[in-house]
């Protein structure tokens, strides 16, 4: 059963239907206090030093910029929505609360701004030779159920800023940012999406990879297209 915390800022999902039975379900308006939800506050969040963020760096670490109402489901208590940006740089969901900042320290915290679903999961990096752990963009439903999901990995590095030289400025570091597209089969960690054809097919089960494959030639899909991804997703989920 979900603790219900009772309070002028908690919101309900739908009577009738389980909390979360799916990423990217559910809405709700309003402003999360700490007096109203002080066990939730104390378990799942860490407090921000103030001036933390750099500002020599050009450009912003931030998916956006500003703070913006986003809906949080706790593991074992209802959903509360609350002012949320994401620090693409530091991988923290950054959370405002009574004008004070905190960043979402469970990985089990699933983050909806603007019906964009964000959720912590394990994952290999580009290299595939690191185990890391970073935030996902849903780009498909996830309805537990083993489906395969699409993702979306944002990402953000720092390019080094050059000293002055002869006959040329200084340039200060700036943020560079970078999108990349992930799959995962059901409880497993997200694999990066293979842009060519044939690695992209060896990616799926490989009592399946000769249907898929039928399907995207029949409609003329590729793997570097995000409509494209969907629909393969969606075909894959409807038929195995």
């Amino acid at each position: 059963m979900k603790k219900v915390f009772f309070g002028s800022f908690l919101l309900l999902i739908f009577a009738g239907s389980s909390v979360y039975s799916q990423i990217g379900v559910g809405n709700g308006a309003g402003s999360m206090n700490r007096n109203d939800n002080e066990e939730i506050v104390n378990e799942f969040f860490k407090g921000i030093k103030k001036n933390e963020e750099s500002n020599s760096i050009k450009g912003s670490p931030y998916l956006n910029e500003d703070f913006q109402i986003a809906m949080l489901d706790f593991p074992n208590y209802d959903p509360i929505s609350a002012e949320v940006r994401y620090n693409i740089a530091k991988e923290e969901m950054q959370v405002k609360i009574d004008e004070d900042g905190y960043r979402v320290l469970h990985p089990g915290v699933v983050v909806k701004m603007n019906n964009r679903p964000f959720k912590m999961l394990g994952y290999r990096g580009e290299k595939k030779n690191l185990d890391l752990l970073g935030y996902f963009e849903f780009l498909t439903p996830d309805n537990g159920e083993g489906d395969l999901v699409l993702l979306n990995k944002h990402s953000i590095t720092v390019r080094r800023g050059k000293a002055a030289a002869a006959m040329q400025k200084a340039t200060p570091p700036k943020y560079i940012s970078k999108d990349d597209l992930y799959l995962k089969f059901g409880a497993s960690k997200p694999v990066m999406v293979e842009r060519k054809t044939k690695k992209f097919l060896k990616q799926f089960p490989a009592d399946h990879r000769n249907q898929v494959k039928g399907f995207m030639e029949e409609n003329k899909l590729r793997s570097k297209d995000i409509a494209d991804l969907k629909a393969i997703v969606n075909y894959y989920n409807a038929n195995f």
